[in-house]
C-alpha cells in the first residue's frame, strides 16, 4: 500500500515570472512534480517547477505578496508585516 505525503510544490510561471505553490499529495517529490505537471497541463499552463516541499501536519506556506517582496520593502513597512 503507497503511503501518501503532502507537498507543497513551488513553481514560477515562465510568461510573467509568477511564483505559486500548490498542494499536491503524492508518494514522493517526483510523483509531486509529475502531479502538479499534469494538474497545470490540464489547465492549459505551462509553468518552472522549483521544488517539492514536504509538508507537516497539512501547514501551507504565506506569502509576503503576489509575488517577490524585497526584504527593504518588508522593514519599510513595520505596519504591515507586524514588525
Amino acid at each position: 500500500m503507497m503511503k501518501f505525503k503532502n507537498f507543497s510544490v513551488l513553481f514560477i510561471y515562465p510568461d510573467n515570472g509568477q511564483v505559486g505553490a500548490s498542494f499536491v499529495r503524492a508518494e514522493n517529490a517526483n510523483h509531486a512534480f509529475f502531479g502538479l505537471a499534469k494538474r497545470m497541463a490540464r489547465q492549459g499552463k505551462d509553468v518552472d517547477i522549483i521544488c517539492a516541499i514536504p509538508m507537516r501536519y497539512n501547514r501551507y506556506l504565506e506569502y509576503a505578496g503576489d509575488g517577490t517582496v524585497s526584504s527593504e520593502v518588508v522593514l519599510s513597512q513595520p505596519e504591515v508585516f507586524n514588525a
